[in-house]
Formats: structure tokens, C-alpha cells, sequence
């Protein structure tokens, strides 16, 4: 974790060390700020990014996966959301990116994550 905060401040720095190229085209993002602690971090660290090195005006919604897959698919709101664990509806999610509804803009996890029921060895 710390090697991730660490990592986004340094991408942060840099970003906002530059002169912001498209900041008069960014106009309004809205970003999925999901109720787990990952997602939200995404969340946050995306707005931030976005408003002060893209002057952006941001705005976080509450979400969650299946209601934020939703909208992004049926209505195109958010537009963003930094953490989405698609297990559930991954053939709907994989056809929506085809269609071109939705792109995956890069991954949160890179060395990937595991989902899934968590249970003490004695309950096993």
C-alpha cells in the first residue's frame, strides 16, 4: 500500500509540475467513489489529478459495482470509475468494452486481485 500512495504522489508531482496541455477541454468528470477503501483512494487520487493538473471540474458519486457498471453502460454516467470488480457480469462488462460503451483506461491492480469468500482455517 504504501508503495501505491507513494507511486500516485510522484505520477501527482509530475503531472502537476506540467503545463496542462487540454485543461480548457476537460470540462465536467464525474468519478465513481465507491464504498470500499481501494476504490475510494482511487476515487480521490483521480479527482485530484484531474482538477489540479487538468483543471477539471470533478465530481465524486456514490457507488458501487453493479449499480456503477450499470450506469456507465446505459447512460455513459460516471464516466470514470477507478476500481471495478467484474466477476459478476463479466460477459456483459467484455461486450459493453467491445461495443465501445466503455474502455478499460488501465488497471488499478496490476499484479492482479483475488475476489472472493474469505473464511477462517477452523470454519474450513
Amino acid at each position: 500500500m504504501r508503495t501505491f500512495v507513494a507511486s500516485s504522489l510522484i505520477a501527482l508531482a509530475s503531472l502537476l509540475a506540467t503545463n496542462p496541455a487540454h485543461a480548457a477541454e476537460c470540462g465536467t468528470v464525474s468519478i465513481a467513489e465507491m464504498d470500499w477503501e481501494s476504490a475510494s483512494l482511487l476515487a480521490n487520487v483521480d479527482a485530484i489529478i484531474l482538477s489540479s493538473g487538468y483543471d477539471c471540474d470533478v465530481s465524486l458519486v456514490p457507488g458501487d459495482t453493479m449499480s456503477t457498471f450499470a450506469t456507465m453502460n446505459e447512460v455513459g454516467e460516471p464516466e470514470i470509475a477507478p476500481e471495478l470488480w467484474i466477476n459478476a457480469y463479466r460477459d456483459s462488462f467484455d461486450a459493453a468494452v467491445e461495443a465501445g460503451r466503455l474502455r478499460i483506461a488501465a488497471k488499478a491492480l496490476s499484479d492482479g486481485g483475488v475476489e472472493g469468500w474469505w473464511i477462517p482455517n477452523y470454519i474450513a
